[in-house]
């Protein structure tokens, strides 16, 4: 499966999945389903794909970058 198709494919799979959408550790649990649950999305990233799927979370606004106000000092 190339990247692109794996992200509309994780994309996806989070709009249908039935978890906790609203923690603040959904990336977190999502990426645990996906690894424990869906063995048919397959992930060929040389880094983190945990990163990498909450990149791809953040990209399409299903999540918070939690992260971005501690890089900028805003609450």
């Amino acid at each position: 499966m190339e990247q692109e198709d794996t992200r509309r494919a994780v994309l996806l799979e989070w709009e249908e999945w039935n978890g906790d959408k609203a923690s603040a550790n959904a990336a977190l649990l999502f990426y645990t389903y996906l690894s424990t649950d869906r063995h048919d999305i397959q992930f060929r990233h040389p880094g983190d794909p945990y990163q990498l799927i909450r990149a791809w979370l953040i990209e399409a606004g299903f999540i918070q970058d939690a992260n971005a106000n501690r890089r900028t000092g805003s609450s």
